[in-house]
This record gives C-alpha cells, sequence and structure tokens, in this order.
C-alpha cells in the first residue's frame, strides 16, 4: 500500500513498508513516548548516501504532548541552525477501543520555535513555509518512509522512516480506574475555564518542591486562583533520587480517586522530613483519610491504573524535557513557557510571566 502526500518544503511521499528494521545508514534516530503506552520510532536517512566528506546540517528529534479526552500527539520535528529554519510534521494517535490499534494521521505541526525541547527551542526559530498537506492516516505497526527534504538539482533526499506501535508491560491488565478526564479534575485547583493554565510538576520528597508547596503555591493561590486568574494542575515527576518519591507519587494518584488528593498531598509534604528518612508514608497519609477510604487508597496505590497514571504524567515531563523539580509550565492558548525551579526569590520574575499572558 502507498499513501502519498505533501508534507514539508518539496514534494513529499509516504509509503508503508512490511516491518520496522534498524537503520545503520540513519544519520539521526531515536523514539518518544506518549499516554504511557504508544512508542514513535524514527531513523532520518540520506538516499542516496552522502559522499564521502559531505554531512546533513539538520538536527531531528520528537516529542509528545496529550490532553484529557483527546488524541495522543507526536511531534517530528527538524531543525536547521545555520538559517535558524525548522519544520516538521504532528501524528495524531486514535486508540480503537480497547484494543492495542490505532490509526495514526498526518497533520500539521503544532509547534512554536519557543516550544521546542530545550535543547533546540529559540525564540528566533522560523517555521519554514510547508505546504497544506490531505489528510492521510496508516496503522499502528507500520513503518512509513517520508520524504522530508529534497534538493531539485541533484535529487539528494532526506527520508524519515517513522512507526507508532503499543508498548506493554508483559502481563500488564489494561488500564483501569477513573478517565483521565476525571483524574485530572480531581488534582486540578482553580477554575479551568481560567485563561492561564499552570502545570506543576513536582516531587513529593524533593525538599525545594516542599519549599515551594509550604509558600510560593500559597502566594499562587492568592493572587491568580483565587482571583479567577488561573488554575493549577499537579503532575507528578518523582525523580530517580529519592527512594521514596514514586511511592508517594503513587500514593497521593490513588487518594485521587476517592476526592483526597490534595490533603494526602499537604500531608506528605507537612510530614516529609519523617517519612524520607523511615520510608513511613502510609503513617502520614492515612491520618487524612477515613477507614473506607483507607482501604480503597491502599488497594488502589498498588493497582496497575494508578502505576499508568503517574508514568503518564512522567511521559508527559519528559516529553517536555523537564530535568528538575519544581517545575511549572506555564500556558495561555497556544503560548506556553517553561517556569523551572520557582522559588521566594524569584516569584517576582515568575509573577511578571503571568502578569504578561494575562494581558
Amino acid at each position: 500500500m502507498n499513501v502519498r502526500l505533501s508534507l514539508s518544503l518539496f514534494a513529499l511521499a509516504a509509503a508503508a513498508i512490511a516491518q520496522a528494521s534498524p537503520r545503520p545508514d540513519a544519520f539521526s534516530e531515536g523514539s518518544a513516548v506518549g499516554g504511557g503506552h504508544w512508542k514513535l520510532s524514527y531513523a532520518a536517512v540520506a538516499e542516496p548516501p552522502l559522499a564521502a566528506g559531505q554531512r546533513i546540517r539538520i538536527q531531528t528529534d520528537a516529542s509528545s504532548t496529550q490532553h484529557a479526552n483527546a488524541p495522543i500527539i507526536f511531534h517530528r520535528f527538524f531543525t536547521d541552525p545555520v538559517t535558524q529554519t525548522y519544520f516538521g510534521y504532528d501524528l495524531a494517535v486514535e486508540p480503537l477501543g480497547a484494543t492495542h490499534t490505532a490509526v495514526v494521521k498526518f497533520e500539521p505541526l503544532t509547534l512554536r520555535g519557543d516550544q521546542l525541547p530545550v535543547r533546540y527551542a529559540s525564540p528566533e526559530l522560523r517555521p519554514a513555509a510547508t505546504p497544506r498537506f490531505p489528510a492521510s492516516t496508516f496503522k499502528s505497526g507500520e513503518t512509513i518512509a517520508v520524504d522530508v527534504l529534497q534538493n531539485p538539482a541533484n535529487r539528494q533526499k532526506v527520508v524519515d522512516y517513522i512507526q507508532v506501535a503499543f508498548v506493554a508491560s508483559d502481563n500488564a491488565p489494561a488500564p483501569q480506574g477513573i478517565a483521565a478526564a476525571e483524574l485530572e479534575k480531581r488534582k486540578t485547583v482553580g477554575n479551568p475555564a481560567a485563561p492561564v493554565r499552570i502545570e506543576l510538576f513536582s516531587d513529593f520528597q524533593c525538599p525545594a518542591c516542599k519549599g515551594f508547596h509550604d509558600l510560593v503555591l500559597l502566594w499562587l493561590m492568592r493572587d491568580y486562583v483565587g482571583t479567577g486568574k488561573a488554575y493549577i494542575v499537579s503532575r507528578e515527576f518523582p525523580l530517580s533520587m529519592h527512594a521514596h518519591a514514586r511511592e508517594a507519587a503513587n500514593l497521593a494518584t490513588a487518594a485521587a480517586a476517592v476526592d483526597k488528593y490534595h490533603p494526602v498531598a499537604d500531608v506528605l509534604f507537612q510530614q516529609q522530613n519523617a517519612w524520607a528518612a523511615n520510608g513511613n508514608l502510609w503513617a502520614a497519609a492515612a491520618s487524612v483519610l477515613t477507614p473506607s477510604e483507607q482501604a480503597q487508597v491502599k488497594e488502589l496505590a498498588a493497582a496497575q491504573s494508578t502505576l499508568d497514571a503517574v508514568q503518564q504524567d512522567i511521559d508527559r515531563a519528559m516529553s517536555l524535557t523537564i530535568r528538575s523539580t519544581p517545575t511549572l509550565i506555564i500556558s495561555r492558548g497556544q503560548r506556553q513557557y517553561p517556569f523551572p525551579g520557582p522559588s521566594v526569590e524569584n516569584y517576582p520574575i515568575l509573577k511578571a510571566l503571568i502578569d504578561e499572558l494575562l494581558k
């Protein structure tokens, strides 16, 4: 089966190939994970092979985003550091019911230059003009060859070999529990209709996160959430350096199922020094739960649905190239800005950024 479409600066084509295979001739290859279980693999290849001494100057990478009740979106992009331009395409992944297959649709790239991962992002990057392309789809598991660049003088081109596939843990049951939209709602403070959205990526065992929670978060609540100007969505990003952080994230996320995420989060930060030393998180969490809630949360903390939900937050953090906690992702419409390390000292800068978005 062949699928023809236009995707970038020159005439492009996409063709389905029987199966994925390693590309030893690739000048760039890698992958991105979205939604916890979907993986985009890519390999960019020069065809025909470059002559001795020639090289490809463009850089390539991929990331993903997902919002509640919306398809997973993979962003496949290419940047040219010499001309300060970028281009690419999106892939929207729409799973077919409860199966491990999906329909994948090409769409225009939605990332701005300053929304690319930090090692590429620059307000000076300009989008390269790309022609409008027709809706074209393929199935997960297929490998597609996409001609992303072609030199009309010598026919040299760059071909992108891509595949979107479901990746599951061995013997892992299908995710269960409350829907993603409901989970996000229970981890949100403020009115989701507020103009500014703040995603808070935090680690319960991180001392800087405790400092943010104990003071700066209260200032944000006072200045923006309480006034209807912003709302805050909590995301889990437990760091591997903290022995009990992942367990704390699982416990707090499980508490969201009984609508007790925020009380559990509060007490985990309040008693961070104690449980970080002895590992007894349950002693802290149980203090704000009724006996029936304790039974539910204890069971859900080990459920696959909870583990998947936490992993989805981690995947989102990685797709945004977040490296430290706490980190805020502040957005309004298509404008989105990372703010790592919010603290008492830099709160005036954070406040100025939010105020600018509110204009």
